[in-house]
């Protein structure tokens, strides 16, 4: 049952019927979650391999730094490889749930722990400053603007758009920031099918499948970085030549399913991008 009803162009609601209780609410996250399982069997069994090859790519740095390696970007790869690694999860059992309001403000939370991975390995200067950082810190206008989202972007940007995984500043920054904001927009993500609040969790076919393949899509990304760091090494390291073909063949299919996933969305769910979820 749904709360109220945005309508494009206008700010007027339309509230539901009646009242929920907390028990309903539970009742209807186990129905998604029933409809999820089912529909999204293809797209968990690539979600589970990105997110091992993410697993493998942290084992390796692991060993490596209590083996006594001191570089600095190893220790960075971990504390924001293990964000990466608890965001994944959080969005996939937020999707199971029929929350996917909450899984985009954390996705786009995701997209930029990858993207700094980029950043601090294009620029280990910068790491012994990223990594003193402290609660005040953010008042410092010079180191602002060396770490800020815009900063990342345009030395991506300027390196290579493989670098960015397809990110456009405006949906994957500003669309999904407004999911994180009190504002009366980013409440409409928050909505089902119908374009109602979901007052209940209710299953998406067009908001889950789109979410979920964003996420399996920026997941090998992590990997990538490690692999172009020990390029090198690949020859002559056994465990990085298996992570290689590993991260080949996955990516591979990936460029298949992503073709498939687009075609689907856009034709089927008249969904191309998170804008056509939101209804703007």
């Amino acid at each position: 049952m749904s709360m109220f009803k945005f309508k494009r162009g206008s700010n007027k609601s339309v509230w539901a019927q009646r009242r929920i209780d907390y028990e309903e609410f539970l009742k209807n996250e186990k129905i998604a979650n029933k409809y999820t399982n089912r529909a999204y069997k293809r797209d968990y069994s690539f979600f589970k391999r990105a997110i091992s090859i993410h697993f493998d790519s942290m084992g390796y740095v692991y060993d490596l730094i209590h083996g006594g390696d001191e570089d600095e970007f190893y220790d960075a790869f971990m504390r924001l490889g293990v964000k990466i690694l608890h965001n994944s999860e959080s969005i996939r059992h937020l999707i199971n749930l029929g929350l996917y309001g909450s899984g985009w403000t954390i996705y786009r939370t995701l997209s930029f722990d990858v993207l700094m991975l980029w950043y601090l390995y294009f620029n280990p200067n910068l790491i012994k400053e990223w990594s003193k950082e402290k609660f005040n810190t953010y008042k410092d206008v010079d180191w602002r603007k060396k770490f800020s989202e815009k900063t990342i972007i345009d030395e991506l940007n300027r390196r290579g758009k493989k670098y960015l995984f397809n990110f456009d500043y405006e949906t994957d920054f500003r669309l999904y920031s407004k999911a994180a904001h009190p504002s009366y927009f980013g409440v409409r993500f928050f909505q089902n099918e119908n374009g109602e609040l979901s007052y209940l969790p209710s299953f998406s076919m067009k908001a889950g499948h789109l979410l979920l393949g964003r996420l399996i899509g920026v997941l090998p990304y992590s990997t990538q970085i490690l692999l172009e760091k020990n390029k090198l090494e690949i020859e002559k390291n056994q465990v990085l030549g298996v992570m290689l073909e590993k991260y080949n063949k996955l990516m591979h299919e990936l460029n298949d399913y992503g073709k498939c996933l687009v075609k689907f969305n856009k034709e089927r769910l008249g969904a191309k991008n998170a804008r056509d979820i939101v209804g703007t």
